[in-house]
This record gives structure tokens, C-alpha cells and sequence, in this order.
């Protein structure tokens, strides 16, 4: 079974079928229709990728913390809240399957950046479980990036975009001829 939604392209304004199950093909995209998608796909095969997604090894957690984490949010009701499912092995021979945690947690070097952390262990080799962080790498350099936003950080740091507010208390930082 699969769902979908009505769209209109950001683009070319047409009017489309998203299917967030994927299903439809190559071309299926939350913001562009089939047609742009193409283009853009196209466009972008020449660009080399500089920086992707990598889980690396680290010692920043052990298996227990990530448990005790994951039990921690479990007693206070908030489970769903960030919650990823990762896909175990099996197997073949001990007929069983690989146990797995992964979890979002503050960085212990820079608590206001989270990562997600992820263990993988068969049952009974606890002893061998090595914790992995998902961080963007750079390719080029072969080493994790400086910038691991995947959006804005927030208040934290350096406004990128100035609100924009009519009259109260944020109208000094209206840019408009009306608010200037």
C-alpha cells in the first residue's frame, strides 16, 4: 500500500502526484514535479559530491549510556520522540538476531550539537559492541566535516536571516521602507 499527495511544483507551478513511499520512480520529489526533478537530477550529475553522511567509530558513549538513554526517555513517556529504526543482520548459524540502538545524543565535546549514535551487537557479544556516530564527511579532506548542520542551528549562534516583524518588540530589525 502506498499513499500520495497532491502537489504543485516550486518550480514550473504543474500541478503532480508526490508519493513519499518512493514507488513512483526516479522522479518522485516532495517539491518538483517529474519534469524538473529529470532536470534537476541531470544538472546536478555533474557536481561532484563534496561532503556526505558517514557513521564513523567514537568513543564519545558506551552501549550502556545509549541503553541508559534510550531507558531514560522510555520512563518519562517521551519514546517516539527521536526514535530510529536501523536494520539488523541475522544470523545463519546462532539463528538470531542483531540487537541494535540508536539514539540522538548531545555531543559531550560541544553539548549544543546532537548526533545520532548507533551500537550493533549479537546477543551474547555485548563485550564487542562499538559505538558509531553519523557525521557529515568530507570527501576530499577524508576526514569529518567543520560544518555538521543539517539546518540553522538556532539561537545558539549568529542570526542567518533577520526577523522580519511588524511594530512590537523585534520592528528595529524590519529592513522594509514601512518599518524603517
Amino acid at each position: 500500500m502506498t499513499t500520495s499527495r497532491n502537489s504543485r511544483c516550486s518550480h514550473c507551478g504543474t500541478f503532480y502526484f508526490y508519493h513519499p513511499s518512493g514507488w513512483s520512480g526516479p522522479y518522485n520529489h516532495p517539491e518538483y514535479c517529474p519534469d524538473c526533478q529529470e532536470t534537476v537530477k541531470k544538472a546536478l550529475e555533474k557536481v561532484p559530491v563534496r561532503i556526505y553522511k558517514k557513521w564513523v567509530p567514537t568513543d564519545d558513549y558506551t552501549r550502556e549510556q545509549l541503553q541508559a538513554h534510550l531507558d531514560n526517555r522510555s520512563n518519562n513517556g517521551a519514546n517516539a520522540v527521536m526514535r530510529r529504526i536501523m536494520p539488523g543482520l541475522y544470523d545463519l548459524k546462532k539463528k538470531v538476531w542483531q540487537e541494535s540502538l540508536c539514539e540522538m545524543m548531545p555531543d559531550p565535546k560541544e553539548p549544543h550539537r546532537s548526533f545520532w549514535y548507533l551500537c550493533q551487537w549479537f546477543p551474547g557479544e555485548e563485550d564487542k559492541a562499538k559505538v558509531k556516530k553519523q557525521v557529515w564527511w568530507d570527501k576530499k579532506e577524508n576526514k569529518m566535516s567543520k560544518e555538521q548542520w543539517d539546518r540553522d542551528p538556532g539561537p545558539l549562534y549568529p542570526m542567518r536571516v533577520v526577523p522580519m516583524v511588524m511594530g512590537g518588540a523585534l520592528s528595529k530589525y524590519n529592513t522594509t521602507s514601512e518599518g524603517a
